[in-house]
């Protein structure tokens, strides 16, 4: 993720796929991970590195972060202190 101001970051998280060209989002930092078990724990990482104290965005307790947990808990990980 690259830093737009000491506060603020901007970036994507991608599940790698052959037949993606990742020089086609050009100026979007990007970071491609290989399965969708290191997606997850990449974003926990960020997410307890970053330590923010509040996460906004368009539905982002139900479908967002529910979806995240959801997929986490298909892959065997437990939701810890509401962590996902």
């Amino acid at each position: 993720m690259v830093p737009i101001s000491p506060n603020l970051r901007k970036g994507v998280i991608i599940v790698g796929n052959p037949l993606m060209d990742i020089r086609a989002l050009r100026d979007i930092p990007s970071q491609v991970v290989d399965t969708e078990l290191d997606l997850l724990s990449t974003i926990v990482d960020l997410v307890l590195d970053l330590d923010p104290d509040v996460i906004s965005g368009w539905e982002v307790q139900n479908s967002s972060w529910g979806y995240l947990g959801a997929r986490g808990q298909q892959h065997g990980l437990r939701s810890q202190d509401n962590y996902v």
